[in-house]
Formats: structure tokens, sequence, C-alpha cells
């Protein structure tokens, strides 16, 4: 593919809404406020020093580098 097409396909990429337009606003809020809380419980536990905790925020595969 030739380099200029490429460039534009990644224009058009970032030009999408990361919300699916199937998505309603209360499903959207629900899932940021699920965002907010993990912030914050990640806020909490780093500010204690409750590493374990952190951890446990991660998914079972997630790495802490």
């Amino acid at each position: 593919m030739e380099e200029a097409a490429v460039a534009a396909r990644r224009r058009e990429h970032r030009r999408r809404p990361l919300v699916s337009a199937a998505m309603d606003d209360t499903e959207r809020r629900a899932i940021e406020q699920d965002c907010a809380r993990l912030v914050a419980l990640y806020a909490n536990r780093n500010d204690a020093v409750d590493w374990e905790g952190v951890a446990a925020l991660y998914a079972p595969d997630g790495r802490m580098a």
C-alpha cells in the first residue's frame, strides 16, 4: 500500500468515535463510573502502599512495570 494511502487510513481511523453509536447514555455513564471507581481505587491503594491491592486491580495476566 502506498505511503499516502496508509497515512490517510490512519487519519480516518482517528476520526472514528470512541463510543459506539449503539451504546446508550445509561450504559456510557455506567462505564464512566466504573472507570472513575477504578482510578480512585488505584490511587487510594497506591497511596496506602497496598501493592497487593494495586495488583488485584489488574487483569489476572496483567503486568505492572
